[in-house]
């Protein structure tokens, strides 16, 4: 068999190997990969499931709060009143936001104490998930979706263990220009205890827009 030196590339060009010359052909006998790419892309970022949303929280109210990144979780350290813990969900700009879910825990802290009595209602930690539409940049108007709270006759050992506290029934169509928020606040009043209620998770569910 007759030697065929291959050419040199011109300039711009990439000189791929015979394997690479190979995998270049199977590629371009299919379906167009980049269209493939980002569907899947696409359904794995919209189709049905949850998402954890990072606990780097974009404000702190009063100081309420402190961060352990051992754990890593957001421990309650004063009850003068519930503070708040606001955070930002990055949203793709399709799909629909159906929940938002918190894993909370009110005795995981270093205080050493667990409840006697729940803090009465009102009182205890609460979730509220809020839209931000764009416009007027000044105002910058919130829209609440949703909130919840443990609700009246939760066991204690129900509360000083690892919960969930969910917002469900969303029904929120995602578009560009809209922004959304999360605000946790935790427990103040009589029975609440400093140093031991937690933010341990935070995750939001987005199901395919019909």
């Amino acid at each position: 068999m007759q030697y065929t030196p291959t050419p040199a590339p011109l300039p711009g060009q990439i000189q791929l190997t015979a394997e690479a010359e190979e995998r270049k052909a199977a590629t371009v006998a299919g379906p167009d990969e980049t269209i493939l790419n980002s569907i899947t892309w696409l359904n794995g970022l919209v189709g049905p499931g949850w998402y954890q949303a990072p606990l780097n929280a974009v404000y702190n109210a009063n100081a309420r709060f402190a961060f352990d990144p051992a754990i890593p979780a957001w421990f309650q350290i004063a009850i003068t009143d519930k503070g708040a813990l606001w955070f930002y969900l990055r949203m793709p700009a399709v799909g629909k936001l159906v929940a938002v879910e918190a894993l909370i825990d009110g005795n995981a802290g270093p205080g050493g104490a667990s409840h006697s009595t729940l803090p009465a209602s009102g009182d205890r930690a609460d979730l509220t998930v809020y839209r931000q539409d764009e416009g007027d940049l000044l105002q910058h108007q919130l829209v609440q979706l949703g909130t919840a709270e443990d609700p009246p006759g939760t066991p204690v050992g129900t509360y000083d263990s690892l919960h969930v506290l969910s917002v469900s029934g969303l029904s929120e169509t995602l578009a560009q220009g809209k922004n959304y928020l999360v605000r946790f606040r935790g427990e103040q009043g009589a029975n609440a205890l400093p140093d031991e209620l937690a933010l341990i998770g935070l995750r939001y569910r987005i199901e395919l827009a019909p």
